[in-house]
């Protein structure tokens, strides 16, 4: 089973997902914004082994734990530091976090400059967690290298295929587990449960996120969930039918 913890991490309450195959216990983190010592305390205490951290991009809440994250890594878990994935045109954004602290009045200290990726993510680049592999869709407009992942789980009974059950748990309760074997996408600040990401940062454009939800999230199979950097989780059908932002 493939199995998604939530974290929702710092004051801005960004969803931090920690995948792992429930068979090999190997892990993967996505967007680890911050509260490294929460994370490895659940690898450790459920004895995983990271594999790999995915960026869907590189603004401050999303990337501004990883520093943190590797020197407690170092300091608390024996082996190989897992690698970094990311897309290369947020470099200069992954270099800048102090700046895009200052910006939003945050104190320095807290967060710190996110290390460039060992391997670079593009549109059709295939990630992989243990048998469970990953579609790198590349979804700009919120940011100019925003990625995200999709899960194309086959439907139960298509050529005798059972389909892939995953679950999803959040680690303090704040929105109810649930399971299933729809098809997933960890889909960071392109859409959300009736909204849209914020475009007025800086290297956001509208008409660019528009066109990304539309052609690369939309076309997705209805039943897809969706699973958005920040709030609860939605589906394609939902989003498709009601909100307001892509009418």
């Amino acid at each position: 089973m493939l199995i998604c913890r939530v974290f929702v991490v710092t004051p801005f309450a960004q969803n931090c997902r920690l995948l792992y195959d429930s068979e090999s216990l190997e892990a993967v983190i996505v967007d680890p914004g911050g509260e490294a010592t929460r994370l490895l305390t659940y690898i450790n205490d459920n004895g995983l082994t990271l594999n790999s951290i995915w960026l869907t991009h590189s603004h401050i809440d999303h990337c501004g734990g990883v520093s943190q994250f590797y020197r407690e890594f170092d300091s608390k878990i024996s082996g190989d530091k897992p690698p970094l994935f990311g897309n290369k045109l947020e470099s200069e954004m992954r270099g800048r976090i102090g700046d895009q602290a200052k910006m939003l009045g945050i104190p320095g200290g807290m967060f710190e400059n996110c290390p460039e990726p060992d391997e670079w993510l593009e549109q059709g680049t295939l990630v992989e967690l243990g048998k469970y592999s990953f579609k790198s869709l590349f979804t700009p407009g919120h940011s100019p290298g925003h990625i995200a992942f999709y899960f194309e789980n086959p439907k139960p009974g298509v050529s005798g295929n059972e389909g892939n059950k995953w679950q999803i748990d959040w680690d303090r309760g704040e929105m109810p587990s649930e399971s299933g074997n729809s098809p997933l996408l960890i889909a960071g600040d392109t859409l959300f449960q009736s909204s849209i990401g914020r475009t007025d940062l800086p290297g956001g454009n509208h008409a660019q996120l528009i066109d990304s939800i539309k052609n690369e999230i939309l076309s997705l199979p209805e039943d897809t969930k969706v699973m958005p950097g920040h709030g609860p989780d939605t589906t394609v059908y939902a989003e498709k039918s009601s909100n307001p932002f892509l009418k």
